[in-house]
């Protein structure tokens, strides 16, 4: 394997790393402190690293929460309300209109016929 492959898979392992961080405290809210210290790192180098993946942390959280929503969504009966309050959001609109940013679709619609899964 040639090394800049290798270090691409390094670093895509490390976006998700920080992704699965964040999934488990949404609920609670997500703080770069507190991925910084699951990922035993400093708040500087995650924001070095997310800088030099040409991502933000604004843009994996809400993939954190895409993932989380959608397969809440597909897998069960969980009301939108009770997701967006999972996912950190006050107010089930704002996460109705992020969802629908991020995947075109209502959660009421994307629940009604999601995509078949890989």
């Amino acid at each position: 394997m040639n090394e800049h492959l290798q270090q691409f898979r390094l670093e895509q392992d490390w976006v998700r790393s920080v992704v699965d961080a964040m999934k488990k405290n949404l609920e609670r809210g997500v703080a770069m402190s507190d991925v910084a210290a699951t990922l035993n790192s400093s708040v500087r180098t995650l924001q070095r690293r997310l800088e030099q993946n040409g991502t933000t942390f604004r843009q994996l959280r809400d993939q954190a929460r895409f993932e989380l929503a959608t397969d809440m969504l597909a897998e069960t009966n969980v009301s939108v309300s009770e997701i967006s309050r999972r996912l950190g959001y006050e107010e089930a609109a704002s996460f109705t209109v992020a969802f629908k940013r991020w995947s075109g679709r209502a959660p009421s619609r994307y629940r009604a016929s999601p995509p078949p899964r890989r």
